[in-house]
């Protein structure tokens, strides 16, 4: 379970409220030392937490991969540029193409 995922994602921020160790024992993070002067989340409140953010991990994938997928900024307002001056819609057609490979689910 990656606790400091559980705990971000329930708003608290990692260093400032929390501190999480992995001991490389194979038993995975654990919270060390809990700083917030909120109370510390239940273990089930956490685990809770954990499964709603791998949730919404698995959901937004089309998210990351479009990001990685898209051309720079510079290169997409340049091609918006030409586009405009040759009367073509290249830019349009690399995020329609984008979108396609990676849709919403």
């Amino acid at each position: 379970m990656n606790v400091a995922s559980g705990l971000e994602y329930l708003g608290f921020e990692a260093g400032k409220d929390f501190v999480c160790i992995d001991l490389s024992d194979g038993n995975g993070p654990y919270l060390a030392e809990w700083y917030s002067d909120q109370p510390r989340p239940s273990d089930a409140a956490i685990a809770e937490a954990v499964t709603a953010y791998e949730r919404q991990w698995e959901t937004n994938d089309y998210q990351r991969q479009r990001a990685v997928t898209y051309w720079p900024l510079a290169d997409q307002l340049d091609a918006i540029y030409w586009d405009k001056q040759n009367g073509t819609n290249v830019w349009e057609q690399h995020i329609e193409a984008v979108k396609n490979t990676f849709p919403k689910p």
